[in-house]
C-alpha cells in the first residue's frame, strides 16, 4: 500500500521542529483555502492532505507512530527504493529521542480514553441536572425536564457521533476548554440561553475568560459575542467579561454586525457596556453611525448619537 509522505505534504524536513510544521502548515491553509479558491476541486482535495499530514505531524505521539510503523510498512511494499526517500524518526530537540510506542501501548491508551470520555459525560450529566434543578419554574415542578430536554441538543449530538464512529474518533477527542467552547458557539447560534448560562455558570473565572475571548477560525475569526443574537445572551456575555472592542479578520465588531442587522436591544447593551465602540471605524472608512444611517434605522441612529455626544 503506497504510504503518504506527509513531510512532503507540508513541504517540511523529516527533522523539521513542531514550530516549523506548524509555520509551514499555516501558510499552506492559506494558499489553498477555499476562501482564495472558490470551486476548485484539487485545492480542496490538497487542503484535506495538508489537514490531515498536520494532524500526524503535530502531534508527537502520532509522529513518532508515523515514522516507525508507516516507514517500516514502506520498506516492506518498495524495499528496492533508495532509503533517502522514507521518512526517519523523528529525534526531539535537546533531551533524548521519544521511545518507540507499540501497538499494545496505543491498545491501552485507547481504552483509557474510552473509559474517560465515558465518565466526563456521565458528570456532566450530573452537574447539568443540579444546575437546572435548582433554576426550576416552582410553578411548574416538571420544568426540569423540559429544560433538560430542550437544552442538551448538543450534548446528545456528540454522543451519537462517538457511538458511531468508534474507537478511531477516541485520537481527536478534544480537550475540555475545545469542548466546552464549540458546545458554547453551537449554543449561541441556537439562542439556547439555558446552555450559554450554564456553562459560563459552572466554569472557573479563569476558564470564563479564555471562553469568552475565543475566536470561531472557521467563521471569519468572530468571538461569541459577535455571534450573539439574542439580548439575553448578549447580557450574560458582557457580564462574563466579553470583548466589545475585539475585531473579526473582516474588520468587523460586534457592535457594527448588530448595527447591519438592526438588533437595536443588542446595540444598547452593547453601547451600555463601553461607549466607545460607537466611535469604532471599519476598515473601509465608515462608522457605525453610518451604518445606521444607511439602513436608515433612527432608533439605532438616536441610541448611537447619544453615545458620541457624551
Amino acid at each position: 500500500m503506497a504510504y503518504p509522505e506527509y513531510y512532503d505534504i507540508l513541504g517540511v524536513k523529516t527533522d523539521a521542529s513542531p514550530d516549523e510544521i506548524k509555520q509551514s502548515y499555516i501558510r499552506l491553509v492559506k494558499k489553498y483555502h477555499p476562501d482564495t479558491h472558490q470551486g476548485d476541486k484539487k485545492s480542496e482535495d490538497k487542503l484535506k492532505r495538508i489537514n490531515e499530514a498536520y494532524d500526524v505531524l503535530k502531534d508527537l505521539a502520532k509522529r513518532a507512530e508515523y515514522d516507525y510503523f508507516g516507514q517500516s510498512e514502506q520498506q516492506e511494499s518498495q524495499p528496492a527504493a533508495p532509503e533517502a526517500n522514507y521518512p526517519q524518526p523523528y529525534t526531539a530537540p535537546a533531551e533524548s529521542q521519544p521511545s518507540r510506542p507499540t501497538k499494545k501501548s496505543f491498545r491501552i491508551r485507547d481504552i483509557l480514553r474510552f473509559m474517560l470520555t465515558k465518565l466526563f459525560f456521565l458528570t456532566f450529566l450530573a452537574l447539568y441536572i443540579i444546575f437546572l434543578h435548582a433554576h426550576r419554574d416552582p410553578k411548574d415542578p416538571n420544568n426540569v425536564f423540559k429544560m433538560l430536554l430542550n437544552s442538551s441538543q448538543v450534548i446528545v449530538q456528540e454522543t451519537k457521533n462517538l457511538a458511531q464512529t468508534g474507537i478511531n474518533r477516541l485520537h481527536h477527542v478534544p480537550s475540555w476548554q475545545q469542548f466546552v467552547t464549540d458546545t458554547l458557539f453551537k449554543s449561541v447560534r441556537h439562542n439556547n440561553v439555558k446552555s450559554v448560562g450554564f456553562w459560563l455558570y459552572v466554569s472557573p473565572a479563569s476558564a470564563v475568560s479564555v471562553y469568552v475571548n475565543a475566536k470561531d477560525k472557521q467563521n471569519h475569526g468572530r468571538t461569541l459575542l459577535m455571534e450573539a443574537q439574542n439580548p439575553e445572551i448578549i447580557a450574560l456575555l458582557l457580564d462574563a467579561g466579553a470583548p466589545t472592542e475585539v475585531a473579526d479578520d473582516t474588520g468587523e465588531t460586534a457592535l457594527t454586525l448588530a448595527v447591519r442587522r438592526n438588533d437595536a436591544v443588542g446595540v444598547e447593551l452593547l453601547l451600555q457596556a463601553n461607549p466607545n465602540v460607537a466611535n469604532y471605524v471599519l476598515p473601509d472608512g465608515s462608522t457605525p453611525l453610518d451604518l445606521a444611517l444607511k439602513n436608515n434605522d433612527t432608533v439605532i441612529m438616536t441610541l448611537l448619537q447619544k453615545r458620541l455626544h457624551k
